[in-house]
C-alpha cells in the first residue's frame, strides 16, 4: 500500500464518498476514471483490511454510548442535559412508547378474533376489500 492510498482512506473516512476522496487524492482524474479506480481501491483486501481498522477506532461503540450517557444522566451541573440524557436511555431500552394503538383500545387480539372481524365486516359490506 502507498502513501496515495493511504491518504485515499482518510479522505474517504472523512466524507464516504470513494469518487470524491478518489479525486481528492488524485485530481487530475477525470470522474468517470474515479468512479471505475476508487471502486477498485475499496475491493482491494488490504484496503478493506485498513478501513474497517480506522473505522472501528472512530465509531463508538454501544458501550461508549451508554457509559458517555450515563455520565450526562448523572451531572446534575446541567439539568436540561441531564434530563435529555435520561430520555434517550429511556427510548434506547424501550421505556417509551411514540405510538398509539387505535385499533384495540390497548386490548389484546387474537389472529382468529381478528380475521373474523374481517369477515363480518366483508358480509355486511361487500365493497371491502383485503389483502388476500
Amino acid at each position: 500500500m502507498n502513501e496515495k492510498h493511504i491518504a485515499f482512506i482518510e479522505k474517504y473516512l472523512q466524507c464516504f464518498n470513494a469518487t470524491r476522496a478518489y479525486l481528492e487524492v488524485y485530481p487530475n482524474s477525470t470522474y468517470d476514471s474515479a468512479r471505475k479506480s476508487s471502486s477498485e481501491l475499496l475491493a482491494k483486501p488490504d484496503i478493506q483490511e485498513v478501513l474497517k481498522a480506522r473505522y472501528s477506532e472512530l465509531v463508538m461503540t454501544d458501550d461508549e454510548y451508554y457509559a458517555l450517557l450515563t455520565e450526562r444522566a448523572r451531572d446534575t451541573s446541567n439539568p436540561s442535559l441531564q434530563l435529555k440524557a435520561l430520555e434517550l436511555i429511556g427510548r434506547t431500552r424501550g421505556k417509551f412508547i411514540d405510538r398509539q394503538d387505535i385499533t384495540s383500545a390497548g386490548q389484546s387480539i387474537s389472529l382468529a378474533d381478528y380475521l373474523n372481524g374481517i369477515n363480518q365486516a366483508k358480509k355486511k359490506n361487500p365493497g371491502i376489500t383485503t389483502l388476500e
